[in-house]
């Protein structure tokens, strides 16, 4: 086994949760207004989900905090922004009709960029690239690849990095401080 694999598994999931929750409280807490504001009604399931939603989502956010990963989880956050937008491939366009043209194998690219991620823990980077199950799609990943490695030392000089290693649907690249 490699080292990689031994101690950290690509789980984007559990990465995003935090976030996830967030953005469903916030989301109940607009229904619960919604709902009161044009019925005059108070839906005591709602308001009890909505506050065990927001109970959990500030224990993660104190815990974070406390933790010092909070830090951690927005740099990642937005690490994973620049490398999404390093690696989309945009849509192209008819240059007679203005509508855009349908690529499948640019369109399974694309979804796959949805659990590619990058995570910043304790001294430790994990670059985390989904692969897609399209052979084709594969490659464009492969050739997009070099560029975006470039990118990742030259603006995270402070973490020496491994070779890239394959662990199921994901290439994963690890660095150190």
């Amino acid at each position: 086994m490699s080292p990689i694999s031994n101690t950290y598994k690509p789980a984007p999931i559990k990465f995003y949760l935090p976030l996830v929750l967030v953005f469903s409280t916030s989301l109940l807490i607009i229904i619960n207004w919604f709902i009161y504001k044009l019925k005059g009604l108070i839906l005591q399931h709602l308001v009890i989900a909505t506050f065990l939603l927001l109970v959990i989502s500030m224990v993660f956010i104190f815990y974070q905090i406390i933790t010092k990963e909070f830090i951690s989880y927005i740099k990642s956050l937005i690490l994973t922004k620049n490398i999404r937008q390093m690696l989309v491939i945009p849509a192209e366009t008819n240059n007679y009709t203005g509508q855009t043209k349908i690529n499948n194998v640019n369109n399974i690219y694309n979804s796959c960029l949805k659990y590619t991620y990058a995570e910043y823990k304790e001294n430790k980077l994990y670059i985390c690239l989904r692969i897609p199950n399209n052979l084709t799609a594969s490659k464009l990943l492969e050739d997009r690849m070099q560029k975006l490695w470039e990118a990742i030392d030259s603006s995270q000089k402070e973490y020496s990095f491994s070779n890239l290693e394959r662990q199921g649907h994901y290439y994963i690249r690890s660095g150190r401080k």
